[in-house]
Order: C-alpha cells, then sequence, then structure tokens
C-alpha cells in the first residue's frame, strides 16, 4: 500500500532482484484474486499499472458502526485506539509475518473498525476517549469520528465512488465463474525469469492458510480459498 507519493524509480528495475521477484509474484496472485473476486469493505487497485509495490486502497466504514459511510483511503486519518499512532513502538516482526497477505491486514483493520481492541492501544488518548464514549455516553469520541465520515465524502465522489452504507449494500455475493479473465495490468503480464505458470508458494499450505475473519458477527472467507 502507498504511504507517499510514488516513486520514480522505474519499477521493472526492482524485479532484477530474485527476492523482489518472489514479492512480486506474491503481489501479483493477491491483485489477481482481489480483483476476480468481489470483496466487501475495501477497494484495492495499483497506483501505477507497471509497479505492483505501491497500492491504492480505499476501506469502507462498516455499517452499523459510527464510521458508516466513511471512505479511508491508504494515506488516512482515522482517529482508532489501535492504529492512529504509527510511532507504537512495536517491531516489525510483531506487525507483520508471512502467513499474512493483502486481504488479511485490510479485513483485520475493518475488523477493528468493529470492535476496537483497548487492551494495548498504539493511541492511549483515543483509547481514553472511546472508553468515556463506549462506558459514559461521552460524545467527543463520536464527533471525532463523525467529522472524519464527513470529510472523507468528497474523495468518495472525486473517486466515483458509492460507499455502501447498509449491510445489503456492504455485503457483496460471490460473482459467477469467470469463462474468460478480465485483461490484466501491463505489469501482470510480466514474463518472470523462472518457469512461468506455477504458484509461488512461499509457505507450506498449512502454514499460509488465511484465517476467517468474522465483521459484524459475520464469517468472512478470504478470496480463493
Amino acid at each position: 500500500m502507498s504511504n507517499g507519493p510514488s516513486s520514480t524509480s522505474n519499477p521493472r528495475a526492482k524485479l532484477n532482484n530474485p527476492a523482489n521477484q518472489q514479492a512480486a509474484r506474491v503481489l501479483m496472485q493477491e491483485l489477481q484474486s482481489l480483483q476476480k473476486e468481489k470483496t466487501e469493505g475495501f477497494t484495492a487497485k495499483l497506483v501505477q499499472d507497471d509497479n505492483l509495490f505501491e497500492w491504492e486502497v480505499a476501506i469502507f466504514g462498516p455499517p452499523d458502526t459510527l464510521y458508516a459511510g466513511g471512505y479511508y483511503k491508504a494515506i488516512m486519518n482515522i482517529l482508532h485506539p489501535q492504529t492512529d499512532n504509527q510511532r507504537s513502538g512495536e517491531l516489525p516482526s510483531e506487525r507483520w509475518n508471512p502467513t499474512q497477505n493483502a486481504y488479511s491486514v485490510l479485513m483485520s483493520i475493518i475488523s477493528l473498525l468493529n470492535e476496537p481492541n483497548t487492551n494495548s492501544p498504539a493511541n492511549v488518548e483515543a483509547s481514553i476517549m472511546y472508553r468515556r464514549w463506549k462506558e459514559k455516553g461521552d460524545k467527543e469520541y463520536e464527533r471525532i469520528i463523525k467529522e472524519g465520515v464527513e470529510a472523507s465524502r468528497p474523495d468518495a465522489a472525486r473517486d466515483g465512488v458509492k460507499v455502501p452504507t447498509t449491510m445489503a449494500e456492504y455485503c457483496v455475493a460471490k460473482p459467477p465463474a469467470l469463462k474468460d479473465k478480465p485483461p490484466l495490468p501491463p505489469i501482470l503480464d510480466f514474463n518472470f525469469d523462472d518457469d512461468g505458470d506455477e504458484p509461488f508458494d512461499y509457505t507450506s499450505e498449512e502454514e499460509n492458510a488465511p484465517a476467517d475473519v468474522i465483521i459484524n458477527g459475520r464469517t468472512r472467507t478470504p478470496p480463493g480459498s
């Protein structure tokens, strides 16, 4: 996901590195899966068609929460006990492991918007405001969230996106099987140096099996599983 301006370096030059080739293959498979199977809660696309390492992501605020109607881009400012402070003191290894993928990370964010975890908040001030709202009906937390939702509406309008505001709109049925594969961005047609068609298995199937995520009482299974 992009958290700043796109890199001016040549994206294809990165693929000369074998490790980057492996990462690109994994990202290619994830992006193909997300684009083939409609996924509720967010949208994802490449910032530039020739660069698999920068994604533009928008998360929809879950219905029946304070975030309902919100349209949060990857470069975003969401008041939230778990995610608002980037300097939380956690090591990278505590935030990432090889069994995670783009889908699981995004669904984890959506899950936290439904049920914030105040046991180990990254933003203590936001956590205190949340508990005051939850336990005592204090309105400061609610006011800030709703202001953020309103501030996000122009972004959705500029992108031509209708943000779902009901569970009926938010939840999507699995689409019918496609007879023909949709056209891929140019980077997805890149001819990698190795054998080509076999999927890249960077962990065992058992280790890499993504867990179901529960959102608003519904069990969500990652695309392709």
